[in-house]
């Protein structure tokens, strides 16, 4: 599968990254274009989200990223990130997708092939 990284969101034991797939039409629906993939950095496992609906959100002049799932929520700007799955809350970095370490690469080229 021919893929871009769009966003790279982590901490010390989770990993969150947006990507868009390249081999399909830009009109494709959202959950076959974009894939969503909450990763444990201790296990390995990956869990792909069931996407539900995207936008965003201007918070007080602070422009928010939204993206809602059958059983979460992902609020994010620029800097941070705050994302629920199945009631149980993170808190995540922004980075940027150079910063995805070789492993967790590997862990979802894997996946996705």
């Amino acid at each position: 599968m021919n893929f871009t990284t769009l966003f790279y969101l982590m901490n010390e034991r989770f990993a969150l990254v947006e990507i868009k797939r390249l081999d399909l039409p830009e009109d494709s629906p959202k959950d076959k274009l974009y894939y969503w993939l909450f990763i444990s950095t201790e296990t390995k496992k990956i869990e792909r989200l069931e996407f539900v609906s995207m936008g965003e959100e201007d918070v007080r002049g602070n422009m928010m990223n939204i993206r809602t799932f059958k059983n979460g929520e992902l609020r994010f700007d620029k800097s941070y990130a705050k994302f629920v799955l199945d009631n149980d809350g993170h808190i995540l970095m922004n980075c940027s997708e150079e910063l995805i370490p070789p492993e967790i690469h590997k862990l979802i080229s894997d996946y996705l092939c």
